[in-house]
């Protein structure tokens, strides 16, 4: 997609996401804090929050640092981290829309550059330019797994297609073979977080029958029949995994 399409994707794309954020139970931003300043990459001056999104990391971010600047493509997603702003009173964001390619060629150095959930960064090329930005650090987080306990129940009865998600480390992965073509050492931290949500028995059948083959069909259908029996809600226990990719320019 080209610049005009990624904007208008992550504009639409906006308030589903922000809400999201704002539904879930995973203490993520404050985990994160403590890796950071346990590493010493917090407190600091200033701080790149590479695709803010709707500003979830924000507050942790303005709280530590004199100055933050809060980039994304999305005009429609800096509205929804404006709000996180105000509502924690802050006075030391300045918020940017822009591409982050376009951003970096005409900006000063950053003592953090942290970047959450961001798609790009990917190759040497890409990472050598971040790099040359960040004076402490650059720091890249990801969901990398998510397992449910109901889908490893019906896993047993039928074979179950990972789905093509965000909750795996393919991100994560093309960073450490640029770095190691860069020939750039990090460190890295796994975050673990167990919750409880509730999953209706409806949801759930849609959203597996899009990982199982036709012929299988079936006895999805009475895997979760059996699991379910008589209930429509079940509360599966979901593990998540975070990792956070964290490197010191050389």
């Amino acid at each position: 997609m080209d610049e005009t399409d990624l904007q208008t994707y992550w504009d639409a794309f906006a308030p589903e996401y922000a809400a999201i954020q704002a539904e879930s139970q995973l203490p993520l931003a404050s985990r994160v804090e403590q890796v950071l300043k346990k590493r010493h990459l917090l407190p600091t001056a200033t701080v790149l929050d590479l695709g803010t999104g709707a500003g979830r990391f924000l507050p942790v971010l303005a709280a530590n640092a004199q100055q933050v600047v809060a980039l994304d493509i999305s005009q429609e997603m800096l509205k929804f981290a404006r709000q996180a702003e105000q509502t924690h009173g802050f006075d030391n964001i300045t918020f940017v829309q822009a591409n982050w390619q376009t951003f970096i060629s005409r900006v000063g150095k950053y003592d953090i550059i942290f970047a959450s959930m961001f798609p790009d960064v990917t190759d040497a090329k890409e990472m050598e330019q971040l790099l040359q930005l960040a004076v402490n650090g650059v720091i890249f987080g990801h969901f990398i797994r998510r397992q449910s306990q109901l889908d490893t129940i019906i896993s047993r009865s039928v074979t179950l297609q990972s789905p093509d998600d965000t909750f795996n480390d393919a991100v994560m992965q093309s960073r450490k073979n640029a770095l190691a073509d860069l020939g750039q050492t990090y460190s890295v931290d796994h975050l673990i977080f167990k919750t409880f949500e509730p999953v209706d028995r409806h949801l759930l059948l849609m959203d597996l029958k899009d990982q199982v083959i036709n012929a299988e069909v079936p006895e999805l259908l009475e895997a979760v029949a059996r699991l379910y029996h008589k209930k429509q809600t079940l509360k599966d226990e979901i593990c998540y995994v975070y990792e956070l990719l964290m490197v010191t320019p050389s």
